[in-house]
């Protein structure tokens, strides 16, 4: 990975308001973020540029989060992927585990939750990811 994508983050979420208080809380924690809205947009930037992490809404258009986890895990392992949803649910954790997300996040998030889960996520080593159990946010 080069030093430019050690600290550039893709953010997958189709949700405006919450786009926005993402990418705040990971500017803020001083990484690089670009914004996507969709599963096919994520695919699209991570064949043009490097990131350090994807983060990832579960219900999006166009492809789903677990979609987009199952196509990052096979064509590009090496990225730490942290699923997000609004939604606590078992089965959907299991899924997101066993195809390899280095976290998964209960929305709503704390600024700092997001970010701390994106720093955990850079500074583990992609063989060495090993998902957590599901984290509510306050």
């Amino acid at each position: 990975m080069t030093e430019g994508a050690r600290r550039r983050v893709l953010l997958a979420e189709d949700e405006p308001a919450l786009a926005s208080f993402y990418c705040r809380a990971l500017r803020d924690a001083d990484f690089d973020v670009d914004l996507v809205t969709d599963g096919a947009q994520a695919l699209k930037c991570l064949q043009e540029r490097q990131y350090a992490v994807l983060v990832t809404d579960v219900h999006m258009p166009q492809m789903t989060g677990i979609e987009l986890l199952r196509e990052v895990h096979a064509r590009y392992p090496e990225i730490p992927v942290v699923v997000m949803t609004g939604q606590h649910d078992a089965q959907l954790f299991g899924e997101a585990r066993d195809l390899g997300s280095a976290r998964y996040l209960i929305k709503p998030l704390r600024m700092e939750q997001l970010a701390r889960a994106v720093r955990n996520a850079c500074e583990a080593r992609p063989s060495r990811l090993l998902p957590q159990a599901p984290t509510r946010g306050l």
